[in-house]
């Protein structure tokens, strides 16, 4: 998975921010629905992992400063610095 793997903090936060949108987006349809929407288990059940997918986002923050970028076949390695 990206946000696990050695991936540019950008791309990893992109992601992240994606996999929560859709979390969020699955929960607001749930809530939505007719016949007095999803159950108080699933509308919960969805929020913790909505929580966990932001918790996630939040770390890949905390770590950009960590990202290398590696290349085995050039031989190479350096860091990127970020403001962010």
């Amino acid at each position: 998975e990206i946000i696990e793997g050695n991936y540019h903090p950008a791309l990893k936060f992109a992601v992240g921010n994606m996999l929560a949108g859709n979390v969020l987006e699955e929960m607001e349809k749930k809530v939505e629905e007719e016949e007095g929407g999803g159950s108080d288990e699933e509308i919960a059940a969805l929020a913790r992992e909505f929580l966990k997918k932001r918790k996630e986002v939040d770390e890949v923050l905390k770590t950009s400063k960590d990202y290398k970028l590696v290349s085995k076949e050039l031989n190479y390695e350096t860091t990127v610095n970020s403001r962010y």
